[in-house]
């Protein structure tokens, strides 16, 4: 009996551990968004970067500058099994946010179909949906 219930724990565990597994969905990245003051003045490329910064570092992230002054983010949990980076470019009046690269977040370059602008299908990168949840505006 001992056998049967432990047999039993370790296939309910199996298909527990499976069916909390999430489908790959498509990168959602930010090309072009405005930052302005509350008066409605777009912010300068030092300030967008400084407030993306003191953001990210509150929500977990650790922010490399790079020497051409775009930053990386860099989100890790689990003892850094799964761990996401994000290029942010700031500029005059906004920023941009692409993916970068991740480890263990089931990225694959041409894993999802989609419509393009042409109204034709082409292949997208897709991850975990946990990415496009951490760099969401």
């Amino acid at each position: 009996m001992k056998t049967a219930t432990s047999l039993l724990f370790v296939s309910f565990m199996a298909v527990s551990t499976s069916a909390a597994a999430r489908a790959p969905v498509p990168i959602v990245d930010y090309p072009a968004v405005e930052a302005k003051n509350f008066g409605g003045t777009p912010l300068t490329a030092s300030q967008v970067s400084q407030a993306i910064q003191d953001a990210a570092r509150k929500r977990g992230w650790i922010i490399l500058k790079q020497k051409d002054g775009k930053l990386i983010a860099r989100r890790g949990w689990k003892d850094d099994k799964h761990v996401i980076y994000s290029e942010i470019t700031p500029i005059e009046g906004g920023y941009s946010l692409v993916y970068k690269s991740s480890v263990n977040m089931n990225y694959s370059a041409d894993g999802g179909w989609a419509n393009d602008e042409s109204g034709g299908n082409a292949k997208l990168p897709v991850i975990h949906p946990y990415y496009n949840r951490y760099v969401s505006k």
